[in-house]
This record gives structure tokens, C-alpha cells and sequence, in this order.
């Protein structure tokens, strides 16, 4: 997808790239046939329509490069890769988009409800320590993988820097979620917030929506990269 028509209806859109549905789903937009356009649903979510087709052009583009295959079957750096160009790109898009949702919501209802403050001090807290665990990730840790991937028997130096990055991104996780799982909580619709308008309405389900990519990210670093990386360390020393 090189250009991307914002006035087209977004069943149009879905019926000729189905695969978009899930970048929608992530923001906690319902992908039912939709009638109005991508400009339209955006305005009506308090989504940036700039940052919502930046991520559909990104997320077009890596399915187009990438043939379909799990990621069990992947290297190390395969791997790196993959989390890297799709679970990373859509974070920080989804980050950001939420970063605008609880600004907007603050700024025109914090007053008249004291949790949507607590909500936007809770994201911004949350935002800080899910970009610096990114960092971490694709600065330290991933660049040490790639290097065990391609010239294992040159990695020697860098296995104690690799198990020491993995033990504490596992920690971190342990942390993300429990973080998530509280914003999720603050973000409950209750009778009050209820009668607030749709940009409030609609904040519970695009964290929810966020909070399916983080966890996909996790089970794919816990369940099969980091194991996979202590069983080839644990090759290499043998």
C-alpha cells in the first residue's frame, strides 16, 4: 500500500486487505462493515488519522516482505527482526495514539472527574518505562542475538551480557503487565464515566486493544526466544 485513500470506506478497505482488520482491532475499533471512511472513524475514536495510516501503510509493508511462516521456525535473528518491524512499530504507534486519546480526555474532562487525571498520570508513567524496556531491547539485547545467531563460536564475551539483559527484560515483563492490567482497570466504564463523551467511552477499548500486542509480545520473548537463546548458550559452553 503506497498511498492510502482516507476518505475510502473502510469496509472498502478491509475487503481488499483483510489483514488491516487487526491493526484496527488493536485500537479497539470494532471491524464490523464500516461505512465511513478511515478520517471519519478516527475523528470519532480521538485517534491522530495521520498516526492510524502510518501504521497500516508499516504494518502493509511487513506483511508484504515477510511470507508467512511461525515463529517457532525462525533464527535468532529472524526473531529480533520480527519483533522489532511489527511488535515494536505497532507499539510505539499504539503508545503514541493513546498518549493523544488521554492528553485530549485530560485537558477537556479531567476537571469534571478526577480519575481521567489518574488515568493520564498512569499512562504517562507506564509509556516512560515500556519505551526505555524497548530501548533496552533493540539497543543491548537483540544486536548480542544477532551476533550469537550469525558467529556463535565469537559470542563467548557476550553470553553474560545476553543472560543478564534476558533475566532482567523477564522481570520487567512480569512488571508490564501487572502496569497494564492496572491502567485497564482505571479504564473501566463505570455509570459515571459512561455519560462522558465518545473519546472517553471508546479509552477502555483501545487499551484493551493495546494491551493484546503487548501480551503477544511477551509470550513470543518468554515462550520462544529467550528459551531458545539459554539453549543455545548452553550448547556453546559445552
Amino acid at each position: 500500500m503506497n498511498a492510502l485513500d482516507r476518505h475510502t470506506p473502510l469496509g472498502q478497505l478491509w475487503r481488499i486487505a483483510p489483514e488491516q482488520r487487526r491493526v484496527f482491532e488493536n485500537l479497539g475499533i470494532a471491524t464490523d462493515d464500516e461505512p465511513r471512511s478511515l478520517a471519519q472513524v478516527c475523528q470519532a475514536n480521538g485517534l491522530d488519522v495521520d498516526t492510524v495510516a502510518r501504521m497500516l501503510v508499516a504494518f502493509q509493508g511487513v506483511a508484504a516482505q515477510r511470507p508467512a511462516v511461525t515463529v517457532e521456525l525462525m533464527t535468532l535473528a529472524d526473531l529480533c527482526d520480527h519483533v522489532e518491524s511489527v511488535h515494536h512499530a505497532c507499539l510505539r504507534d499504539g503508545l503514541e495514539n493513546l498518549d493523544q486519546l488521554t492528553r485530549k480526555i485530560a485537558e477537556h474532562e479531567g476537571a469534571n472527574d478526577p480519575r481521567i487525571l489518574k488515568i493520564r498520570q498512569t499512562f504517562v508513567g507506564f509509556r516512560q518505562k515500556i519505551l526505555a524496556h524497548l530501548r533496552v531491547e533493540a539497543e543491548a539485547l537483540f544486536p548480542l542475538l544477532r551476533q550469537l545467531d550469525s558467529h556463535p563460536d565469537e559470542s563467548s564475551v557476550a553470553l553474560a551480557g545476553i543472560n543478564l539483559s534476558m533475566e532482567r527484560l523477564e522481570r520487567e515483563h512480569y512488571e508490564v503487565e501487572e502496569d497494564f492490567a492496572h491502567l485497564c482497570a482505571l479504564t473501566q466504564i463505570e455509570a459515571p464515566l459512561a455519560s462522558l463523551p465518545d473519546p472517553v467511552r471508546k479509552l477502555h477499548d483501545v487499551v484493551v486493544g493495546l494491551e493484546r500486542g503487548i501480551n503477544e509480545q511477551i509470550y513470543k520473548e518468554n515462550q520462544i526466544l529467550f528459551p531458545r537463546t539459554r539453549a543455545i548458550s548452553r550448547g556453546h559452553r559445552l
